[in-house]
């Protein structure tokens, strides 16, 4: 059969950008291809994130086989824009175009993971249960990527693993929480359904990719795994079996008057890049404090061997001091793509059930990012060191 080089190597970058990058089992380096005659069905699919991309008006022979994805996007990428040949026979896989012919090997269909099958959403009969179905494919795979957690399970034991997408109230919602910060992404979606589901933090960035492509969305679950529908195909998630916090309590809740601090992200990042220079690899909380000197220019300085360093980030009226766990907000703003953002905080006192009354600042750090029209709420949250 005849197809459009353009057209076949973006299928088949797409299926191939979810496999996972070292995959120990040979046969799910593979892309099944299915064609019924009419269409082709290219399936990326290495037992942890499915994704099927069907293209159209692809008149072939019906068959059904694997092919190694990696091996079959280099042979596109080397072949000039305009119409490829393909070419089956006797387990070879032919790419033809002029004078040019990549050949590879193939494995029967039946050898691979069996396709998944897409309940109709909607349908009053079927399991799936449609969660938002109008997201736009760059900004739900931009709030996914700012809310990545920040200090992975190795460092940090606790938390949850996973990235909470949710449908409530008009707003849709990511995020995560790692036992010690929380990141939260929120933009106005003003749908009848509501809805929650879970996405590995593991797999998520092999999804991100994926969503980029996508106009528009459908995010939905059926039974352990989470469904994203794209126009021409969808991807499927296995959900992790964990138990959500309580979103009210793992995001901040500040008093009315709150100390903030407007500041430019590159000032911010930098200041805390410098401060880390200071701490251990493995130091998940550094003994970093946020003070006020008698000038009143804001302070970030930490306690080495030689001797106390100290960064300005601009004038204000706080006085006091308390640790800032900065290793778990540099990832975040580090993600961010917005000229300025905000820096809250606030002093808590709290009495323990012996008696023990102890002090906390809690500490946010917040901005906005525009996708196209689409305004997103970003806040990254830390209840605080105890001190």
């Amino acid at each position: 059969f005849v197809i459009d080089r353009n057209k076949f190597r973006k299928a088949v970058q797409r299926t191939t950008s979810v496999l996972a990058v070292k995959e120990t089992i040979p046969m799910l380096r593979y892309l099944l291809l299915d064609a019924d005659g009419k269409s082709l069905t290219i399936v990326g699919n290495d037992l942890d994130v499915y994704h099927e991309v069907m293209l159209d008006d692809v008149a072939s022979e019906p068959f059904q086989i694997g092919v190694p994805g990696k091996r079959l996007l280099t042979g596109l990428e080397m072949l000039a824009d305009g119409e490829v040949g393909v070419r089956i026979k006797d387990g070879k896989f032919r790419l033809k175009q002029g004078k040019a012919s990549i050949e590879m090997s193939t494995v029967l269909g039946v050898e691979l993971p069996a396709r998944l099958a897409l309940d109709a959403i909607g349908n009053s009969a079927s399991p799936m249960t449609l969660i938002n179905g109008n997201l736009d494919g760059t900004v739900l795979s931009e709030m996914i990527r700012l809310t990545l957690p920040t200090v992975s399970k190795v460092e940090h034991q606790g938390g949850l693993d996973a990235i909470v997408l949710t449908q409530e109230d008009g707003i849709f919602s990511a995020f995560s929480w790692d036992f010690s910060t929380s990141n939260y992404a929120t933009t106005e979606s003003p749908v009848q359904t509501q809805g929650r589901c879970l996405l590995p933090q593991n797999l998520a960035s092999r999804v991100i990719g994926a969503l980029q492509a996508a106009d528009t969305v459908k995010l939905a679950q059926q039974g352990t795994k989470a469904f994203f529908v794209l126009s021409d195909g969808f991807i499927a998630v296995g959900q992790p079996e964990r138990k959500v916090p309580d979103l009210t309590r793992a995001i901040e809740s500040q008093s009315s008057r709150p100390y903030k601090l407007t500041v430019p992200r590159e000032t911010l990042f930098r200041s805390l890049t410098n401060m880390m220079a200071f701490c251990g690899d493995k130091t998940v909380v550094a003994p970093v404090s946020l003070s006020s000197d008698d000038n009143g220019e804001l302070q970030l300085s930490t306690d080495t061997a030689a001797g106390i360093t100290t960064l300005p980030l601009g004038p204000h009226e706080w006085k006091g001091k308390f640790p800032w766990p900065v290793r778990s907000f540099l990832p975040a703003i580090q993600r961010c793509k917005a000229d300025e953002m905000v820096v809250s905080w606030d002093i808590r006192k709290s009495t323990s059930p012996t008696g023990k009354v102890t002090r906390g600042a809690p500490i946010t750090v917040a901005t906005q990012e525009r996708v196209g029209d689409t305004v997103i709420e970003f806040r990254s949250f830390n209840s605080g060191m105890q001190f």
